[in-house]
């Protein structure tokens, strides 16, 4: 019987490059420097001769490029120096070769580091009641949105910095959002998801003819579009013995996990649930592993490459949400100095006046008595 595979339009998997188009609109650029990265640069740079043109390292004039930035601490020479060097190791191109140079930007204090753990936790558990509840309930027009969970990104651990405003005394007078847990855009979520859920009901339609040729006539299931992983799923945790349990012993998970898994894939595709960009990555290594499972290498291969484009961006995200953080502690650092100056200011202004009015009064008391 002739492979019906090769003969379905098989969906269009996100090549690396329109993924990372995708993931970067979520991404600030980072080649954007803040305020405490250019402190650090230039640092202890020793003081340089009269300004003259210097060349990158592609022979192009760095200092018009320089000149129009208003730096009255630095020569342009001497930036000219650092920027030069800096463009040669390539630090602006990427947050994970900034952090190599500059560590302590990235630095995350361990209060950030439980309210992170916290609201990945709350993540996830959101996303299981709303698996939950899908699997529990047919799933209608009328109650689509009743199913679907209400939470944003912004209602999640809008305390990230509460611990911070109470050992300094302040009233929390503005909210400020919280960047965790991580989300990446729900189009490359959707794209991400669904290439993988078809992946996958490939390879099960070609291990299904390989073991079930007679289950698939029989069910006129003539490609891979005809069957719902879920149904899969089903035939297959029925005919264990016939995958690869070694694969399955050596990741230490066992089958039932692996099978619920792929029912949250389908879900989380069908009723378009928006899921954090771990709980994407967990989906993404659990059809990974179950495709192996199958003894697939092709589609093994093609998993693979999207898991390593998902990992990437998921790292690049939470470097750059670091360095964010960062930035944001620092202006609030300065921000409380300079309150506490207008504080002490407004408290002299205040003296002031009171004496000022006590000494007026002394003297009024003096000219009346002299009066007398």
């Amino acid at each position: 019987m002739a492979s019906v595979a090769t003969k379905s339009p098989t969906p269009v998997m996100p090549t690396s490059y329109s993924m990372s188009q995708d993931l970067s609109r979520a991404m600030t650029n980072s080649t954007q420097k803040t305020e405490k990265t250019r402190s650090i640069l230039i640092d202890g740079m020793p003081p340089a001769p009269p300004p003259s043109p210097v060349a990158f390292s592609k022979g192009k004039a760095c200092y018009n490029n320089i000149s129009s930035f208003s730096l009255e601490e630095y020569d342009i020479e001497g930036l000219s120096s650092v920027v030069k060097k800096l463009l040669e190791a390539q630090v602006f191109e990427s947050t994970l070769k900034a952090k190599i140079r500059f560590p302590e930007l990235f630095d995350v204090s361990p209060a950030q580091s439980a309210e992170r753990e916290t609201s990945e936790a709350e993540a996830a558990r959101d996303e299981a009641n709303s698996i939950k509840e899908i699997s529990e309930k047919e799933f209608t027009p009328s109650n689509a949105v009743d199913l679907l969970p209400e939470t944003s990104r912004a209602d999640k651990g809008k305390e990230k910095l509460d611990e911070y405003l109470a050992e300094h005394d302040r009233q929390p007078d503005r909210e400020i959002p919280s960047l965790y847990p991580i989300y990446i855009p729900y189009r490359s979520q959707h794209l991400i998801t669904s290439s993988v859920q078809s992946i996958v009901e490939e390879s099960c339609f070609i291990f299904g003819q390989q073991h079930f040729p007679q289950l698939l006539a029989r069910k006129q299931w003539d490609c891979p579009e005809a069957v719902e992983l879920t149904e899969w799923t089903k035939i297959l945790a029925q005919n264990h013995t016939l995958l690869n349990t070694t694969v399955v012993k050596a990741a230490k998970k066992p089958l039932d996990e692996i099978f619920g898994l792929l029912r949250e894939l389908r879900h989380s595709v069908v009723h378009r649930l928006r899921r954090s960009a771990s709980g994407v990555e967990r989906l993404v290594e659990n059809a990974e592993l179950f495709v192996e499972v199958l003894q697939d290498q092709d589609r093994l291969g093609k998993i693979s490459i999207l898991r390593n484009e998902l990992k990437t961006a998921i790292e690049e995200l939470a470097r750059n949400k670091d360095l964010l953080e960062a930035s944001l502690l620092a202006q609030l650092k300065d921000i409380r100095a300079e309150r506490a100056k207008l504080d002490l200011r407004e408290q002299n202004a205040i003296q002031a006046m009171t004496d000022d009015d006590l000494q007026y009064l002394d003297d009024t008391g003096h000219r009346l008595v002299d009066m007398i």
